[in-house]
């Protein structure tokens, strides 16, 4: 039973305005392309992605979708639980039909930067060498360089996208009390391990945080 008509952030009514577009059967990939791809072709910026494991990936898009979900408005086949009046306008003619590793190929084509850290690329082409994605990864890599960063204002994929942008390969968090009260930021900076990105532990009065690349 939903608490409500709509949810409470604008954010997740734009995602259950795709959901409802979106045909046949749609898995969390799926989800997350659908919406990647619809943000890149339109002016909507509801979602931040950065390169993950399966390609683009919003931390914050997974979030909202076990949200809706748990709020009656999404079944865990990420189809609308019921009848639902869209409250963010989408242009049906930017919604993919794509499904599968089909629509991840295609997103991979068109969208390579997001690829460099993905698991299934050799799944997804066969044996061939993906040019455009191991050029992304040759422009990525550069000398040893020391930046400081911080994490203010950011979400955690304009954070990771910071860092991945800059080869940054080290992490190192050197304020006096390593908290904060951004939620996604409270998790030990999990995405920053699940993309190969150390962050030892470096007491410090410093309030400042110090990447490199190695």
């Amino acid at each position: 039973m939903m608490a409500s008509n709509q949810p409470a952030y604008m954010r997740q009514r734009f995602l259950l305005s795709i959901a409802s577009r979106l045909k046949g059967k749609v898995s969390a990939t799926d989800m997350q392309k659908a919406v990647f791809l619809y943000e890149q072709k339109s002016s909507d910026g509801f979602y931040g992605f950065v390169p993950y494991r399966f390609g683009a990936y919003s931390f914050q898009l997974a979030q909202d979708v076990e949200i809706l979900r748990g709020g009656g408005y999404l079944t865990d086949k990420n189809k609308l639980s019921q009848e639902y009046s869209p409250a963010v306008y989408v242009d049906a003619e930017l919604i993919t039909e794509l499904r599968g590793d089909a629509l991840i190929k295609y997103a991979y084509e068109q969208h390579p930067y997001y690829a460099i850290n993905s698991t299934i690329t050799k799944r997804i082409f066969g044996s061939a060498d993906i040019a455009s994605i191991q050029a992304e990864k040759k422009l990525l890599a550069d000398n040893e360089t020391l930046f400081s960063i911080g994490y203010e204002g950011k979400s955690i994929e304009q954070f990771a996208n910071a860092l991945l942008l800059n080869s940054i390969k080290l992490l190192c968090d050197v304020r006096r009390n390593p908290v904060s009260r951004n939620s996604a930021f409270l998790k030990a900076y999990s995405p920053c391990v699940q993309f190969s990105i150390t962050r030892p532990s470096m007491p410090s009065k410093c309030l400042t945080l110090f990447v490199t690349k190695v």
